[in-house]
């Protein structure tokens, strides 16, 4: 996880630094939506269909209030019965956003809830709990309003009746500005 964590903090350096700084105006909020690609470390399990959308409102220049909701879906067998498994988070926190030309590099530490279901045969098994995530990555902006984003994240899932999920998810999405402050 810390060899994940440093590599993304190293990309969003080297493309933030390479890129010249001038004056830009902050939006009062970007909306992100896109595609999520999960990874269970504590299971070892890939769950590649998912979604992420969230809403970041600028506090400052740099700083400021994000909510995200996630979803990641897969169908696995288990002796020959399908299961159906089904994670989704709920999380707000704190982003911090550099703010130049070309890239805008981000960082947020998120909380909130998660939820992981597991069904076979139409009956379903799911525990909701306090979940962490910390991570960040790049909009690298396409026009003054449409940005590309690309991110990383480790996320926690606490759990009193199962073992706690340990994941890192990489999104890829479309980022829109909103106003001006």
């Amino acid at each position: 996880m810390r060899i994940v964590v440093a590599s993304l903090c190293a990309v969003v350096f080297l493309v933030s630094s390479s890129v010249r700084a001038e004056a830009q105006t902050v939006p009062v909020a970007e909306v992100s939506v896109g595609y999520a690609y999960l990874y269970d470390l504590q299971d070892d399990i890939s769950i590649p269909a998912g979604w992420y959308g969230d809403v970041n409102v600028a506090l400052t220049d740099w700083v400021g209030i994000a909510a995200e909701a996630s979803g990641g879906y897969k169908t696995d067998d288990s002796f020959g019965v399908p299961v159906d498994l089904s994670i989704h988070t709920f999380m707000a926190g704190p982003r911090f956003t550099g703010r130049n030309n070309a890239a805008r590099p981000f960082l947020h530490v998120l909380i909130g809830v998660g939820r992981v279901a597991a069904g076979v045969s139409g009956f379903t098994v799911s525990s909701t709990e306090f979940a962490f995530q910390i991570g960040g990555g790049v909009d690298l902006q396409m026009s003054d309003r449409v940005g590309l984003r690309l991110g990383v994240d480790s996320r926690r899932i606490f759990s009193e009746e199962f073992e706690d999920a340990r994941q890192i998810r990489f999104n890829a999405g479309v980022t829109f500005a909103l106003g001006e402050r």
